[in-house]
């Protein structure tokens, strides 16, 4: 998948989620030349950002060739979205809509260990989800080891 075709990907994903329409976020404005400092565009610009690293893991450097930004604003763009949503119901239905979207791709045990520790609050619920976990992965262990 080119670069293009991901920012592609997550700015129709955004613009979905937030209800933009046809805008792109990603317009120099010619009166300035610079990009547009409306809030729901830098919203936008933030979740687009955040989608790619979450979504692709790609390397800060390479968001910011993709949206064409410094690899720093990458960093504050994924944290703004990552801290607004401990205090914005927004942001929070935001970022699960990106996680759910992101099960599509395949997580490593890592990450879906890491999303655990994340989305459970108490040492009961993620304890029960870790050995859910690893019972669903001994489980698919299996079956491929009777499919070989």
């Amino acid at each position: 998948m080119t670069n293009q075709d991901m920012l592609i990907e997550a700015t129709d994903f955004v613009q979905d989620m937030l209800g933009m329409g046809v805008k792109n976020p990603f317009l120099i404005n010619e009166k300035t030349g610079k990009q547009s400092r409306d809030r729901h565009l830098m919203e936008a610009r933030h979740l687009i950002r955040y989608y790619l690293k979450s979504t692709y893991r790609l390397s800060w450097s390479r968001i910011g060739e993709i949206c064409n930004c410094n690899h720093a604003t990458v960093i504050w763009s994924y944290k703004f979205v990552e801290d607004m949503s401990t205090y914005d119901k927004r942001f929070k239905l935001y970022v699960d809509s990106i996680r759910k979207r992101r099960t599509r791709y395949s997580l490593s045990m890592t990450d879906k260990v890491r999303d655990i520790f994340r989305n459970n609050t108490g040492d009961g619920l993620r304890v029960s989800a870790l050995v859910r976990l690893f019972n669903n992965e001994l489980e698919k262990q299996k079956r491929y080891e009777l499919e070989t």
